[in-house]
């Protein structure tokens, strides 16, 4: 009694210390923060800090997301400290009339759903298994190809005539473009004609020009047999029939257990996106030895931060693309901005959107791990994006994902005003952005057009990519995109890039191995080989015009003949003349 009589009396006094103590199992707030008075929420110590303060988490899960508002303080893990975004539900399963289905009363939203620590399934079809879901989400299996007169709008497939309507459930569409995937809810589902509609409102190229993806059957079975044009369906109870499934409809929770027993192990359902949120300005933060379970952190705008040893397990995810549904949607990101942050051993995995992004000045990261990222194959999702100058990604490992891999760029001048040409880029002095002794692999797994090692725009300017080892990936392993300039690649190993699908009398043919569009660029020292078509392509003349991308001030060759580009790829001039160089705008 006397004990607690000190402690209460000590209580809200201000911080005598440097270090302050955190435990969520034993400690109270009302406590001093002392070793032996721990508080219990890591949100209080950062109340009570003062510049120079360390918060230190002892071993336990820490089921809140903490809000930074101060300047020079740090969090370090002593143990295994777990940040999470989950919440266990106190449940009371009863057996449903379905096979191996229980059900409970929950009234709360379930965005997602954890059983033993492990990441469930919405009820969907085709069904995937769950031991490791990003895994399974990016297999072929875990995707049903669209059928036979399938058009924009409506998907034809005769797995659709089932004894039930999937209207109102919601469609993962990575149709009507190589690159995309939208998210719809179904409308007007035909069980006997085996097809459903979905709203003609997919942004990007999907709508741009029927003549680039017309709603003609032989068009879209050319891509058919391909990746593109593939979907899933999900959020219907009829849909409830596999391992590791659950649907709730508002009021209840079905769920089919891993072993067909009865729950017994412990259900979280995800309450917060972030773990960690710094929204303002912020200056020589730091976190340490931190693991976070799914939820994420976001650092928007900080100064001379250092991040280490940090593990995120199913950062973030969201059912919807939400970025691609409409001009505001949004979910969350791990994103770390700002100036002078240094990242080091740091672990992101299993995200169905974003995996890393990094975006500002004089950033470092370095001994990295992403995977399995990116499963719905979104080029808007990025495993591991980085956005600035004077930025460094050494020695890290980005392997299965659904898109790009890596997609780097160096902001040039501000977007030109309406009506008005874009300006040539800032001066190459200063620009610098590095890639280097990175594993990049098993990429591409679901969208196409893409590479594993990626960039474009005159945003390439100033990019030095070298020493990695790029391979085994389903599309190009190392691109710059359109109207690239004055990059430099050397001394990568390139490898298994690219599935044999093109057609060379098609025009659609792609080197797999290394492109380069654009001029400038300095390629050398690199080794490529087991690429399918060509291990590298680099353009030799003015790129075409695209109306669909905001085209930018060109340099170009024009000749008094007839000059014939063809997606910037392959080049061919007819007939002789001399050829002077023009700037074009």
């Amino acid at each position: 009694m006397l004990h607690i009589a000190l402690a209460a009396a000590t209580a809200w006094s201000a911080p005598t210390t440097a270090t302050l103590y955190v435990d969520a199992a034993h400690g109270d707030d009302s406590n001093d923060g002392s070793a032996a008075h721990p508080f219990q929420t890591a949100q209080h110590c950062q109340n009570q800090a003062t510049p120079g303060t360390t918060c230190v988490l002892r071993a336990g899960t820490y089921r809140e997301s903490i809000s930074i508002n101060k300047n020079s303080i740090a969090f370090r893990a002593d143990g295994a400290a777990v940040l999470s975004g989950l919440d266990l539900l106190d449940l009371k399963w009863e057996r449903d009339t379905r096979p191996c289905t229980w059900r409970a009363a929950l009234n709360a939203s379930v965005p997602q759903l954890f059983y033993d620590g492990n990441m469930m399934v919405e009820a969907r079809w085709p069904n995937i298994y769950v031991n490791n879901v990003g895994d399974a989400s990016m297999s072929p299996t875990a995707w049903r190809k669209v059928g036979d007169n399938t058009t924009y709008g409506t998907v034809h497939d005769p797995a659709l005539r089932t004894n039930f309507s999937w209207d109102g459930a919601l469609a993962t569409l990575n149709v009507a473009h190589q690159w995309n995937t939208w998210t719809r809810v179904v409308s007007n589902h035909s069980r006997s004609a085996g097809t459903f509609d979905y709203p003609q409102d997919l942004p990007g190229l999907a709508g741009y020009d029927p003549n680039l993806y017309p709603a003609q059957a032989h068009i879209w079975d050319g891509c058919n047999q391909a990746k593109c044009n593939q979907y899933f369906l999900s959020g219907k109870l009829e849909a409830l029939d596999a391992p590791g499934e659950w649907f709730h409809d508002g009021a209840t929770l079905y769920f089919y257990p891993p072993t067909c027993t009865a729950p017994t192990a412990a259900v979280e359902v995800k309450a917060r996106n972030y773990a960690v949120w710094v929204g303002t300005a912020k200056e020589d933060l730091s976190f340490e030895g931190l693991t976070f379970q799914g939820a994420t952190l976001s650092l928007k705008n900080c100064t001379r931060c250092t991040l280490t040893n940090l593990t995120l397990d199913h950062p973030t995810y969201d059912r919807e693309i939400k970025e691609l549904n409409t001009p505001t949607g949004h979910v969350a990101a791990t994103l770390v901005a700002g100036q002078h942050i240094a990242l080091k051993n740091i672990v992101v995995t299993q995200s169905n959107n974003n995996g890393l992004l990094l975006n500002g000045y004089n950033v470092s990261l370095d001994n990295c791990v992403v995977s399995y990222t990116d499963w719905v194959g979104a080029l808007q999702y990025k495993p591991l994006g980085v956005i600035g100058n004077q930025i460094s990604v050494t020695r890290c490992t980005v392997r299965d994902f659904g898109n790009a891999g890596i997609t780097t760029a160096i902001p040039n001048v501000a977007p030109a005003a309406p009506g008005k040409p874009q300006q040539p880029p800032e001066p190459m002095a200063g620009r610098r952005l590095e890639v280097a002794y990175t594993h990049i692999y098993n990429g591409a797994r679901v969208g196409e057009d893409t590479a594993a090692l990626y960039s474009g725009g005159w945003a390439a300017a100033g990019t030095v990519w070298h020493h990695n080892w790029v391979h085994d990936t389903t599309e190009k392993c190392i691109r710059f995109d359109d109207q690239s300039e004055n990059a430099t690649i050397h001394h990568n190993v390139i490898y298994n890039c690219g599935e044999p699908k093109f057609d060379a009398s098609s025009g659609l043919n792609s080197g797999l191995g290394l492109v380069a569009k654009g001029d400038g660029h300095i390629i050398y020292a690199n080794t490529i080989f087991a690429a399918n078509f060509s291990e590298m392509c680099l353009s030799s003349c003015i790129e075409k015009e695209k109306k669909f991308r905001r085209q930018y001030p060109r340099i170009c060759v024009i000749s008094t003949a007839d000059l014939r580009c063809d997606r910037g790829e392959r080049r061919r001039a007819r007939s002789s003349g001399a050829a002077r160089s023009v700037r074009e705008v």
